[in-house]
């Protein structure tokens, strides 16, 4: 047996709740303010126009069977009005030899909005396959018979609950984008086998005018998963000419061993034209990792198919 598919194995593992192995199953995202509706269904419709997102990350630049990850969403007011939403995110995402295809349908609706103040409760629900991608069926065959695994593709479904709150220029959300707990072992024989952790989600951001032409804009998320560390990701950002967005931010998490946090942030966002906008974020690693990694890159792309009148200063257009 190769010794390396075992060790691509090993690090696939990590990702799953086990016994002595616990960590968060979800990819992070540095652009994540672009992308909220991937961890929070309350976000459908909150632009108040269709809007498309497409999102590519590759972490860990250099390191073999790194995580890898791709999002499509769309989200957008239904039938003419402003209090109900709907979205739809398609998501692919891939470590080591593990891959994991999901579609997203989210609803939401707004008990409460005024001019200045929204709240968006949203719910969703989630079709999503997991599986091993071996590079041939031999391996498959040696991998299953020398473990006792079941290496092969399931389906599972799970539904998601976020709710989304705006005042003026500011944005505070939570969410449990999945709540039931699937069983995802790959070792039917195991009396403790891989659970599909339940996810917790805080975000928040709010925009400050500095000058005419000039807007500050900082944002977070924070992660929580039962039984696995922590993480928390702080972006700042700079809005020239309602136009041109950059940023610098930083990574904390409880799992890094030297206490200095993940990684260092920068990323750039430049609004075409009314309906589309472009941007690119580079993460420079701070944890032990920085010896085997030259980083990693995210680029986004972000389309309102109606021309909004929205300004950037409206925290609507964080999503």
């Amino acid at each position: 047996m190769n010794k390396h598919l075992y060790i691509a194995v090993l690090l696939t593992l990590l990702s799953l709740h086990t016994e002595g192995v616990m960590a968060q199953q979800e990819g992070v995202q540095t652009l994540f303010m672009f992308n909220t509706l991937s961890i929070n269904p309350g976000v459908a419709g909150s632009k108040e126009t269709p809007t498309f997102t497409l999102l590519s990350r590759h972490q860990w630049i250099g390191f073999k069977g790194a995580p890898i990850q791709q999002n499509l969403g769309f989200h957008s007011t239904a039938f003419k009005s402003q209090r109900l939403g709907f979205g739809l995110n398609i998501s692919n995402r891939k470590v080591g030899i593990f891959s994991a295809q999901a579609a997203t349908m989210s609803w939401s609706y707004s008990p409460v909005k005024t001019e200045n103040f929204s709240i968006r409760m949203g719910m969703s629900g989630t079709i999503r396959r997991l599986g091993f991608d071996l590079e041939s069926a031999e391996q498959a065959s040696v991998l299953s018979g020398e473990r006792g695994l079941d290496l092969s593709a399931r389906m599972y479904g799970n539904f998601g609950m976020g709710m989304l709150v705006t005042y003026k220029e500011c944005f505070f959300g939570v969410s449990v984008p999945y709540f039931y707990e699937n069983i995802i072992g790959i070792n039917p024989e195991s009396p403790t086998t891989a659970l599909e952790s339940r996810h917790y989600y805080v975000m928040g951001g709010l925009d400050i005018p500095i000058f005419k032409k000039l807007r500050y804009r900082p944002s977070g998320v924070l992660r929580l998963v039962k039984n696995a560390p922590w993480g928390f990701d702080f972006n700042n950002s700079f809005i020239f000419n309602e136009q041109v967005t950059v940023g610098l931010g930083y990574r904390a998490g409880k799992s890094n061993v030297a206490g200095g946090g993940e990684s260092l942030d920068m990323l750039l966002f430049y609004q075409i034209n009314p309906k589309w906008g472009l941007g690119c974020a580079y993460d420079y690693n701070i944890s032990p990792l920085k010896r085997y990694t030259d980083g990693s890159i995210e680029v986004v792309a972000r389309f309102d198919l109606k021309q909004t009148v929205l300004k950037l200063s409206n925290p609507r257009v964080f999503f």
